[in-house]
Order: structure tokens, then C-alpha cells, then sequence
């Protein structure tokens, strides 16, 4: 039975790293799709540049939003939406790669229509925020476009947090004022956490994962000009975002339109995981300190799992930490309760009758428990913010250690006064 338990155990390790290696294949229209020409037009003086921006969408890669910029030209009959946003699922390791921060992301050039069919049949709603542009800085903002779509230029390294669809957009837009643009609007307290769990709310399995792999940087409170890393952000920058003209200052945007208007959309579909997670969790937790408490010892083959679990995600936050180019993966105190050493200590359990072995159970079930209590300490200095979910499973492992820890203890004690 044991080796059964320990040949699962090491089963899901190696599924895990093979998951990362391979292609995911979804539908075609989910992948990347070329843009429909390289010819670069004439617009004229009657032609009009809006920042556009697209709602979320439920996907977890579309909760976000999306941005671009529109260019309509009604004398040439020009309307296409340049933007920052092509990828493809079937790059050979794209998981391993968006884990690493290593995902490589492409501009487009599509027709609005296309543009827009995608988000219609999703149900997004999709926002134009035009330009107020000199004729020169139309053809400066349109020569812009086209040398970012240049072969050589098209491909860049995606960033979550600093280089996206979203700040490429708003850069490109205002480097064309000479960057004399000021912001005018100053944000409300709000941190990239809090942004997360906006999108990606409780109610949601993946708001457990990310929530564990990003760190204390996420926790910090951001900018207005920070926050434009997500594109209904940058739609609210815009709009208070004014430039200088001999000695006047005007509002960048002249007006706002709304292109396709879909129903309100919450990203609340059911409690049913945040409060079922929950309460598990805590169902988990009391078993395992009856069960102690009567039997005097650690719940068995459970508490190896949760060890192994709670060692294999600390394992993820190390590489994360230390090899990742993902910018909020960094010091993150969620290793202090997902100890790595908590892998070892639940092979270790397997393994009996040895008084050695006994002690060095001992040894890694203490750093263990005074790690995790660590952890709680940094959360009452505020170091690091945490979600009911992460607190349940913090106690599940806090408590599954301190079991072990009772039991050995207490058998080195009986031992000792044979």
C-alpha cells in the first residue's frame, strides 16, 4: 500500500513536468491568426486614430481585456485595428514558456470588422477613445504603426506587468506629443492584487493559483501610470491624459465612442468554490486534530500528501523566484508555509524504525512549524496580503506539521525512558 501511495505521489511530480513540456491545441480562431496584408497606405487629412478597448471575456487569458488602435480614413476607406495581442497555443513548451515569463506575443493588423467579429461573439463590449491629432502627428502616429509591423519588429518578449497590448498602445500614443502629456488623475489606493482579484475574482480555482505564486511585489500600492498594464485602466488613463500646445493644455481624447456594446458582465459565477474550498479545507484541518489528539499521532498517508503538495508548490515558487522573468513572482513569502523541505519530510514518513531518521523528521517538522508561524507574522506586519483560501490551506499545512512534529516527539520521549 505504501508503495502504491509513493508511486502516485511521484506520478503526479512527473505528470506535472511533462503537462509543462507539450503544445496545448485549441480551436483555430483561439490561436494566432496573420495579419491580412504588409502594404503600407497614404491616409489623408480627414483620417481618425482611437485607442480601443475590449471588455474581458471568461477565458482565463482574456479576463483582462484587450487593447488597440483603431486607424479609419473615410477618403481612402482605411479602417484597421492595429494591436499587440497575437499568440499561439501550439508553440512548441508554451506552457513551459509562460511559466518562465518567455512567452513571445506578436502584432496584428486586422480589419475592424474582423476585429470586432471576436468580440461580438464573445459578449464583450468594445470602447474608441479618439485622438486629438495634428495632421503631422497622424502621419508620425501611422509611419509608428507600420515600422512596429515590420517583420523584424512585429515579434516581442510579453510581459504582464511592464510590455503588453496595453502599454504599447498608450506609449505609442502619446510619444507622438513629444511626450508632453501629463496625467491628470490620481488613483484611488490599489495594488496589482487588487486587480487581479477584480478579474480573476475568489469565486475562481485560478484566483487560488496566482494568488500563491505572486509575491509581495503585487502588494504594493501603484500609480496611475502603472496601472495602464490593463487596458480598461488605460482607457481611464486616457481619458485624463492632456497635452501642452502653445502654452494651452487639451484633453488627449476629443470623444468617446462606443462600438459595440454588450450586456454587463461580472466575473461572479458561483460561490460554490470559494466557500466549498473553504470549508473543506477546515472539515480537513479538524479530522486531522482529532484524529492527533486521539491517536496520538499524524494522520497517515493524508499528511504525507499534503506535505508533498504543500512541497511541490514551494518547489514552483523557487524556480518562479529565481528563474522567471514574470515581474510579481518575486519574493514571495507563501515559501515560508509551502516549504520545499515539506517534499522530503513526506518521503521520509514512509519510512520507519530508524531513530536517525526519527530526529531528522524532527528537525524538518520544527523548521516547518516555525516557518509557517513566520509567515503569519509577516502578514500582521503587512509584508504580504492573503485570501481566505490561502489562509485555509496555510492552517491545513501549519497543523498537518505540527501533528508530525507531536509525533515524533513524543515518540523519541517514550523511547527515552525505556
Amino acid at each position: 500500500m505504501k508503495k502504491v501511495i509513493l508511486s502516485i505521489l511521484l506520478a503526479l511530480v512527473g505528470g506535472f513536468i511533462w503537462a509543462s513540456t507539450i503544445p496545448t491545441n485549441l480551436p483555430k480562431y483561439k490561436a494566432i491568426v496573420r495579419s491580412r496584408t504588409d502594404e503600407i497606405k497614404n491616409i489623408s487629412d480627414e483620417a481618425k486614430f482611437y485607442l480601443v478597448t475590449c471588455e474581458p471575456g471568461e477565458v482565463i487569458y482574456e479576463r483582462f481585456g484587450h487593447s488597440g488602435i483603431r486607424v479609419y480614413d473615410p477618403i481612402t476607406g482605411i479602417d484597421e485595428i492595429f494591436h499587440w495581442g497575437l499568440f499561439s497555443f501550439d508553440t512548441p513548451n508554451f506552457v513551459g514558456r509562460f511559466i518562465e515569463g518567455k512567452t513571445d506575443y506578436e502584432m496584428g493588423v486586422y480589419s475592424t470588422k474582423f476585429f470586432l467579429l471576436q468580440y461580438i461573439d464573445r459578449g464583450s463590449s468594445v470602447y474608441a477613445q479618439e485622438l486629438d491629432l495634428t495632421s503631422v502627428q497622424k502621419k508620425e502616429l501611422w509611419k509608428k504603426l507600420w515600422e512596429n509591423y515590420l517583420p523584424q519588429n512585429r515579434k516581442y518578449r510579453y510581459n504582464f506587468i511592464y510590455d503588453n497590448c496595453a502599454t504599447r498602445a498608450y506609449q505609442l500614443i502619446i510619444s507622438v506629443y513629444d511626450y508632453q502629456v501629463y496625467l491628470n488623475y490620481d488613483l484611488q489606493q490599489i495594488t496589482y492584487r487588487d486587480i487581479i482579484n477584480k478579474y480573476v475574482p475568489l469565486t475562481s480555482p485560478f484566483n487560488l493559483m496566482i494568488n500563491i505564486i505572486i509575491g509581495k511585489q503585487a502588494d504594493r500600492y501603484i500609480s496611475t501610470k502603472e496601472s495602464v498594464s490593463f487596458p480598461i485602466y488605460t482607457m481611464e488613463a486616457l481619458n485624463h491624459t492632456e497635452f501642452v500646445s502653445n502654452n494651452e493644455i487639451y484633453p488627449v481624447v476629443k470623444n468617446l465612442e462606443i462600438i459595440h456594446r454588450a450586456s454587463f458582465k461580472e466575473f461572479i459565477s458561483t460561490n460554490l468554490f470559494s466557500y466549498g474550498f473553504t470549508i473543506i479545507l477546515l472539515i480537513l484541518t479538524s479530522i486531522c486534530i482529532l484524529y492527533t489528539y486521539r491517536k496520538k499521532r499524524y494522520l497517515p498517508y493524508f499528511s504525507q500528501f499534503i506535505l508533498f503538495i504543500s512541497g511541490l508548490i514551494g518547489i514552483i515558487i523557487c524556480y518562479l523566484w529565481f528563474f522567471s522573468d514574470h515581474p510579481l513572482v518575486n519574493n514571495n513569502m507563501n515559501i515560508l508555509w509551502c516549504n520545499p523541505l515539506n517534499l522530503v519530510l513526506a518521503i521520509l514518513l514512509f519510512i520507519r524504525h530508524n531513530v536517525i531518521l526519527r530526529k531528522i523528521k524532527i528537525i524538518l517538522s520544527i523548521f516547518s512549524v516555525l516557518s509557517s508561524f513566520t509567515y503569519i507574522i509577516m502578514l500582521i506586519l503587512s509584508v504580504q496580503n492573503i485570501t481566505i483560501h490561502i489562509f485555509s490551506l496555510w492552517v491545513l499545512v501549519f497543523i498537518t506539521t505540527l501533528s508530525v512534529l507531536y509525533t515524533y516527539r513524543n515518540k523519541i520521549s517514550i523511547l527515552s525512558h525505556k
